[in-house]
């Protein structure tokens, strides 16, 4: 399941911290099926985009969640807001195929929804994607996840 997180000051859908709103508008200047790279280089180039700071989580997805902790502060389903970031994770570390997305709304599992580079068939078409939240929950060590914002 999700781990504990400290409280937020976004609401589910709107809001969220410095950056939220212009993440949102980076990524929307993507249409669906266009080229966005990698799952976590698009994400770390919307926040770029929005001027944040510009974030290298590497090669290793294994230390995402570090790397994510050095520049954002976790949020909770009660706190998370469009403009946030998801990361699935294997905190055994034996599954390598982790996501990143970027919140477009908030709210509970049913309704929030994302949008993504890299993610479906054909693998690694890196192509830009919008879609539900739990149609990529499935996919990724489903429940083993965090939520971040860009401080």
């Amino acid at each position: 399941g999700q781990e504990s997180s400290p409280e937020g000051t976004g609401d589910t859908t709107t809001g969220g911290g410095r950056f939220n709103a212009g993440i949102v508008a980076a990524a929307s200047q993507y249409a669906d099926g266009s080229w966005g790279d990698q799952c976590a280089v698009f994400a770390e180039n919307m926040i770029a985009a929005a001027g944040g700071p510009r974030i290298f989580l590497g090669n290793d997805p294994a230390g995402y969640q570090a790397a994510w902790a050095g520049w954002c502060t976790e949020q909770t389903w009660q706190t998370v807001a469009a403009g946030d970031i998801c990361q699935w994770y294997d905190p055994s570390g034996a599954y390598s195929q982790m996501h990143t997305a970027i919140m477009t709304s908030g709210g509970s599992p049913d309704t929030a929804t994302v949008v993504d580079s890299n993610f479906g068939t054909p693998l690694n078409q890196e192509l830009v994607h919008r879609g539900s939240w739990s149609s990529r929950n499935v996919c990724f060590h489903e429940g083993t996840y965090k939520f971040w914002r860009v401080n």
